[in-house]
C-alpha cells in the first residue's frame, strides 16, 4: 500500500506508483516524479523529476527528464523529451515533443511544438512551431515565433530558415520561392 522505491538507499531513489496524494488514477515512474501532487488526477509521469511540482494539475502526460517539472495547476498537457515544458506552471493544453521544446513557456495555453528546441523561447498561446532549432538559439527559425510572447503564430522551418510563417491575423508568409505543380 505504498509506492515502490528502487535503490531506496541511494540519494536519488526511483519511485514507482501513484505519487504524492496517492491519487488512484495517477502513474509515476522515476525520481521525484509526481512527488508533490496533492489532488491532481489522471496524470502519467515517467522520468527524473517529471511533474515534480504538480499539485492539482490533471490529465497531464509527461515522459522524459524534468518534463513539466514546474507544472503545478496546468491541465491536459502532453510532453515528450528532455526538459519539455520545463518552466510551465499553469499553462494548459500544450503539446511539446522534442528536447527542450516549449521550455520557456510558463502560462501559455494551446501551443503545439514539435522538434528539437522547437518553441524554446515561445511564451504566448496558440502557437504552432514545427522543425528543429539545430543551433539551440535564437538564430534558428523554430526557436521562437517572430513575437516570442505573441499568440496564434505559425513557424515551419529547420535550422536558420523557415518555409512558412503565419501571424495572429492568420496571414501566411512564404519567405522563399513557391512552386505549384499541377
Amino acid at each position: 500500500n505504498a509506492d515502490i522505491l528502487i535503490r531506496g538507499g541511494s540519494s536519488f531513489p526511483m519511485k514507482l506508483g501513484r505519487g504524492g496524494g496517492e491519487v488512484s488514477t495517477n502513474t509515476r515512474i522515476g525520481y521525484n516524479a509526481l512527488e508533490n501532487n496533492s489532488s491532481g488526477s489522471q496524470n502519467t509521469s515517467v522520468g527524473y523529476e517529471s511533474l515534480l511540482a504538480n499539485s492539482s494539475g490533471a490529465a497531464n502526460t509527461a515522459f522524459g527528464n524534468r518534463v513539466l517539472r514546474a507544472n503545478s495547476v496546468g491541465n491536459n498537457n502532453v510532453a515528450f523529451g528532455r526538459d519539455v515544458l520545463l518552466s510551465c506552471t499553469d499553462g494548459s493544453q500544450n503539446v511539446g515533443v522534442g528536447n527542450n521544446s516549449l521550455a520557456s513557456v510558463t502560462s501559455g495555453n494551446n501551443n503545439v511544438c514539435i522538434g528539437h528546441y522547437a518553441g524554446f523561447g515561445a511564451t504566448g498561446s496558440g502557437n504552432v512551431i514545427i522543425g528543429p532549432a539545430d543551433d539551440e538559439n535564437s538564430t534558428n527559425s523554430t526557436y521562437a515565433p517572430p513575437s516570442a510572447g505573441g499568440s496564434r503564430q505559425l513557424v515551419i522551418g529547420s535550422g536558420t530558415n523557415a518555409w512558412i510563417r503565419g501571424d495572429n491575423n492568420f496571414d501566411i508568409t512564404i519567405p522563399n520561392d513557391l512552386n505549384v505543380n499541377g
